[in-house]
């Protein structure tokens, strides 16, 4: 995994160090000079994949305090824009970061406005960044990330002076109410002797400063709330509070700093702009100053990333989907060959049966034909189970009408009675074969009146010809020969008794594709 690049950029050099496994690594210190800003190129050379967020300590640096109308949304960014604009216009090193909400009938938002307003302190170190193309997380103003100190302390007073000796001097920010206010930076002396009665009369000036801004009153007491990063400034509480009554001081030395911030005593006291790049790493500051073409580059960088997570996402899930599909393939090969050898069991088992069997007569190929034979007449074998529902739904409807004799047919036309031979029975075969059936009957309680005979068989014939599953009906035998030639005899003598009238009907029944 890429460090985290941490820079602390003064007037005349810059701190850089790597961000690693939560402790502040490799730190160095590059000159505004040729020689330095090459060392510095050198450097960021190797760390080309990582990302680097940048504190600014300079007095080149500018505080706004104002009150807007409340608004939100993009009329929000578009009114913090215009007065961006407004207050810095020489400067692209700006921003804005809400402190307060009034309540009452006209709300109102109190915004901190800071810039960098000197903005070729950053030219060099930038052009060294752009040209290795390492995205610039933020920008952020040293008294903006020593805020968190107080954060992390709790510390609720209401005049709090936070006083820390860096790299670039003396630096002194002021918060009213925990709401940073103003902040000053006193540069080391050329001959770089400093003293705690030098440290202490700069702090008492900066009192009445805020005295003469009117954030505090003479009688207010301020606290002073001092970040003795190395212990060199051990001297300097006393020296603040002796004979000024307005004055408390709280003292951070380096144990104190490593329980209640957690940078470790040696970290802290191995280079003065380290204690700001600790908090700059372990923190999430506001109020980012870099422009948009900058924050353009990160967006960019973060999408690359994330696009690299998804494919790197996408080949693990192919690598496993890949071990998933040769591990079934290793199961799947081994329940076949699982079965192969069962079969193979199987057939010696058989092979081993079928030889005790005895010798049949006839060879396989004929057992074969046989069975293929058996089959086509099983699937081709009729019954007169549609015959006789037919009859018997007739029968049913023809209480007059008694049966004497039944035939069943299903074969060639020509087996049939020679009435049938006249009807064409082609669409009612299959191959040449037909079903047909022969009722013998007679007409019951007949008492001589043929008429009323004939009425009866022609009733019960059309209850035959109306059924669906009927092709044709034909009327074979009548009980009264009609045919005028026909002669009569008879006696008078004979006993009259109960008569019938006897008649035969043929039927042709469709065949199975004509009721499907």
């Amino acid at each position: 995994m890429a460090a985290k690049i941490l820079a602390c950029i003064s007037t005349s050099n810059i701190t850089v160090a790597q961000w690693r496994r939560g402790r502040l690594m490799d730190l160095r210190r590059f000159s505004d000079a040729d020689k330095g800003r090459s060392e510095f190129k050198a450097y960021l050379s190797s760390l080309s994949k990582s990302t680097i967020s940048i504190i600014v300590d300079s007095i080149d640096e500018d505080y706004r305090t104002e009150t807007l109308p409340h608004t939100a949304g993009a009329d929000r960014a578009q009114l913090i824009s215009r007065k961006l604009r407004q207050l810095f216009r020489s400067t692209p090193y700006a921003a804005a970061g809400l402190q307060e909400q009034t309540r009452g009938n006209r709300r109102d938002d109190q915004y901190l406005f800071a810039a960098l307003t000197r903005p070729e302190l950053l030219g060099s170190w930038l052009r060294v960044i752009t040209e290795l193309s390492i995205p610039i997380t933020g920008i952020y103003l040293l008294p903006v990330v020593a805020l968190s100190v107080v954060d992390r302390l709790e510390i609720k007073r209401p005049n709090l002076l936070i006083v820390s000796n860096n790299e670039s001097g003396l630096r002194q920010t002021f918060c009213k109410d925990g709401k940073l206010s103003v902040s000053r930076l006193t540069p080391p002396r050329e001959d770089n002797t400093q003293s705690t009665t030098f440290y202490a009369e700069e702090i008492n000036s900066t009192r009445m400063y805020l005295d003469a801004l009117t954030l505090t009153h003479v009688d207010d007491i301020v606290t002073v709330l001092i970040l003795d990063h190395d212990g060199s400034l051990t001297d300097l509480r006393d020296a603040i509070t002796e004979h000024r009554p307005n004055m408390e001081c709280l003292q951070l030395g380096p144990a104190e700093l490593q329980s209640a911030v957690g940078i470790s005593e040696a970290d802290a006291s191995s280079c003065p702009d380290a204690l700001h790049l600790y908090l700059l790493a372990t923190t999430r500051p506001t109020m980012n100053l870099a422009p948009s073409s900058l924050k353009t580059r990160l967006q960019v960088h973060l999408f690359g990333k994330v696009i690299y997570a998804a494919a790197g996402g996408v080949a693990g899930l192919a690598v496993l989907w890949s071990l998933v599909n040769a591990a079934l393939i290793i199961q799947a090969s081994g329940e076949i060959e699982r079965l192969t050898q069962r079969a193979r069991t199987f057939q010696l088992q058989y092979q081993a049966v079928t030889e005790r069997f005895p010798k049949t007569p006839a060879g396989s190929e004929l057992l074969r034909d046989s069975v293929e034979a058996a089959k086509q007449i099983n699937a081709r074998r009729q019954t007169p189970n549609a015959f006789m529902m037919v009859l018997g739904s007739a029968m049913n409807g023809s209480p007059n009408i008694g049966l004497n004799r039944i035939e069943w047919l299903h074969g060639a036309p020509e087996l049939v009675e020679s009435e049938l031979q006249t009807t064409d029975l082609e669409p009612h075969l299959v191959n040449g074969i037909g079903q047909f059936g022969i009722v013998g009957a007679e007409v019951l309680s007949y008492k001589g009146d043929h008429h009323a005979a004939l009425r009866n068989i022609r009733a019960f014939t059309r209850l035959l010809a109306g059924d669906e599953r009927i092709a044709h009906v034909a009327v074979i035998r009548l009980p009264l020969d009609l045919d005028p030639n026909a002669g009569l005899n008879g006696s008078t003598a004979t006993e009259q008794t109960t008569q019938t009238a006897p008649f035969e009907i043929a039927v042709v029944l469709k065949s199975n594709r004509e009721t499907q």
